[in-house]
């Protein structure tokens, strides 16, 4: 009994472990895009709805809209530059006068696979299934860390299962 319980919570348990733990959601549409903000100690995974196209900047200004995400730019001739991010009491903000001091942009179409972007995020256009990522250059230097759900929470509600088959 306990074995067939097992087997049929294995694809379901496999495909959590995989799934990035989303903080908060922003928008409305058919399509979806995954942004991850890495501030160094602790990382976060936003989701994005959208039915037209939008770019990574226009990602980042949904989720200041309408989430606790703050997001601030300086805008030059060439673009607005991502100055700033606040979320969940975190906080980084600078335009790499320091040479560390500079959020990295970073796209994945699987969010396991990153690569640095060469241009701004006003110039990339998102798709659906895309990813963005995010990171502090002084806190973290390789591609963004996506948060997954614990371990632990999957273990408890394996044992949740059990010990209800067991009444």
């Amino acid at each position: 009994m306990n074995r067939t319980i097992f087997a049929l919570l294995l694809p379901l348990l496999a495909g959590a472990a995989d799934a990035a733990l989303i903080s908060e959601s922003a928008g409305t549409g058919p399509n979806t895009s995954t942004i991850v903000v890495d501030f160094g100690p602790e990382s976060y995974a936003f989701q994005v709805h959208y039915t037209n196209s939008i770019t990574g900047l226009d990602a980042l200004r949904l989720l200041d809209q309408e989430t606790p995400f703050r997001l601030e730019t300086v805008h030059f001739s060439f673009g607005d530059l991502v100055s700033g991010m606040e979320y969940d009491g975190w906080y980084d903000a600078g335009i790499g006068n320091n040479g560390t001091d500079w959020w990295k942009y970073w796209r994945s179409v699987d969010g396991n696979t990153w690569t640095a972007s060469g241009s701004g995020a006003g110039g990339r256009t998102l798709t659906d299934g895309a990813w963005d990522g995010w990171t502090w250059v002084a806190g973290q230097s390789t591609a963004p860390d996506v948060p997954v759900p614990e371990p632990s929470s999957l273990l408890v509600l394996i044992g949740s299962v059990l010990l209800l088959r067991r009444r």
